[in-house]
């Protein structure tokens, strides 16, 4: 199965510490509704922007 990147509107991240907070970061700059999931929740908890 082969995507366009142009298709991909919305993108999750398994895990929330050092590397994965950097990947949604990028994510979320770079235009993509970024979903973040992890086992601790203290680890999101940080990362939700408020609206």
């Amino acid at each position: 199965m082969v995507v366009d990147s142009d298709t991909i509107e919305t993108v999750a991240v398994v895990g929330s510490e050092q590397i994965g907070r950097g990947i949604a970061a990028i994510l979320a700059l770079s235009g993509y509704e970024t979903a973040v999931n992890d086992i601790v929740i203290h680890f999101v908890a940080g990362l939700v922007a408020p609206t």
